[in-house]
Parts: structure tokens; C-alpha cells; sequence
């Protein structure tokens, strides 16, 4: 009876012990490089998809950021469904569109300049999406945020759109853009 006994509790003991590796997928996609610039595109793109603008009469219908390799830059892309064809007021409706992403990513409508809890502010919202979370990088450099700021151009059209039937159909009325750190918005013809 005790040898039965203590058979069970040496099976007992060495039976809790359990090991998994990864599968090859997992290990696959644990070993593939990604960048904080992916990263960066990543998290404004599901931000944008959270965060759906609408300007008076205009409803955001498409967002999206993409990097201009030509001047080194993030473009981000809104397009605005209309149901007027007032070119002031599109205009209106078009400046109005890029304050409230610069005020969505931290930045001051009125002055251009980031905003948050201290006066010296080193980054607005739209940088700290190109962050590691939990990582600190003792090589970055101080003033990358500051440079990603400067990077981001916000380009909105305003389409009027037409619905014939079931069809629906629009053409680009009025198109602007700015800078994120910026007070100034100009329009395209």
C-alpha cells in the first residue's frame, strides 16, 4: 500500500509539469521585423476609424494616412460628403474639418501650438501613436515627437454628392489643407 502510494505521488509530482512551445506560425510572426513607422500608420488608421468626423452638413465618407516619400511627409485624408453646393460655406466646412483634427491630435485651432496638461509640451496626440508603450529607447532622439509633428499634412475634400435613382455620384467641389502645427489652411481650385 505505501508503495502504491508513493508511486502515485511521484507520477503526481512529475505529471504537473507541462511545456508548449509556439507553433511555426507563432514563431514565424514572433521573429518578423516591425517599425514604428508601420506601427505609427497602424494606430492613426484605427484611431480615424473610431473617430468619425462630421462638419455641419458634411459627413466624413473616407480616412485614411499615407507617407509621401517625395517630401517626407504624412498625408492624412478626409473626404466629406455634402449635400450643398455653397462654395463659401464648403470652404467653411473645409477649414473647420482640419481644426477639429488638429484639435482631435492635441493641437490648439486657434494658435497652432500643442496643447496638454504643461505649457512645454513635447508631442501631440498624433506623435505618440509612433511610440513603443513600455519601452523606453535610450538612442532616440529628444526631439523625434517634435519632427513627427512637423511631418503631418491634413488634406480634406468636400464632395457634393448627387443620388439618382440607386446611384449615388459626387464630384470634388472644394479641397484643403494644412499643417498639424499650424493656423493656416489653404485651398486648392
Amino acid at each position: 500500500m505505501v508503495k502504491y502510494i508513493v508511486i502515485k505521488l511521484i507520477l503526481l509530482l512529475f505529471s504537473n509539469f507541462v511545456y508548449a512551445e509556439p507553433n511555426s506560425t507563432a514563431i514565424y510572426l514572433m521573429n518578423q521585423p516591425v517599425s514604428l513607422f508601420d506601427i505609427g500608420q497602424m494606430n492613426i488608421r484605427k484611431d480615424l476609424k473610431e473617430r468619425n468626423f462630421q462638419v455641419n452638413d458634411c459627413k466624413q465618407s473616407y480616412s485614411n494616412i499615407n507617407f509621401n516619400w517625395e517630401h517626407s511627409e504624412f498625408i492624412l485624408f478626409l473626404r466629406f460628403n455634402c449635400s450643398v453646393e455653397d462654395i463659401k460655406l464648403l470652404k467653411t466646412n473645409c477649414k473647420t474639418a482640419i481644426g477639429d483634427v488638429r484639435g482631435f491630435f492635441g493641437v490648439d485651432r486657434k494658435t497652432g501650438k500643442k496643447i496638454g496638461p504643461t505649457t512645454n509640451v513635447s508631442a501631440s496626440h498624433f506623435s505618440t501613436r509612433f511610440r513603443h508603450l513600455g519601452y523606453l529607447d535610450p538612442n532616440e532622439p529628444k526631439d523625434i515627437y517634435q519632427n513627427i509633428d512637423h511631418m503631418l499634412r491634413i488634406k480634406v475634400f468636400m464632395d457634393k454628392i448627387e443620388i439618382i435613382g440607386d446611384q449615388i455620384s459626387g464630384q470634388g467641389i472644394v479641397q484643403c489643407d494644412g499643417r498639424l502645427l499650424s493656423t493656416s489652411v489653404l485651398f486648392e481650385d
